[in-house]
């Protein structure tokens, strides 16, 4: 499962903490290029069977560091009945 959440990282994109919460949630903490390239991966999540939701929990673009975003999305997964 973790596999399909950072195994795709768009180019530029960094990942700085994963987290596992209760119920199997997923936190990712990172940084893009562009805020561009963060919805774009979290569409790209979303299309997959494995989340039932990805959520941008936020997003905040640093000028200092050519505009990069520091992001967090919570992704939570499909519960098998």
């Amino acid at each position: 499962m973790l596999a399909g959440a950072v195994g795709s990282l768009p180019e530029g994109m960094k990942l700085r903490f994963l987290g596992l919460e209760g119920k199997g949630v997923v936190t990712l903490r990172g940084t893009a290029p562009d805020l561009a390239a963060v919805t774009g991966y979290a569409g790209a999540l979303r299309e997959g069977s494995l989340w039932e939701s990805v959520d941008l929990r936020s997003a905040k673009s640093d000028p200092d560091r050519g505009g990069a975003v520091e992001f967090e999305l919570v992704l939570r997964p499909v519960m098998k009945r």
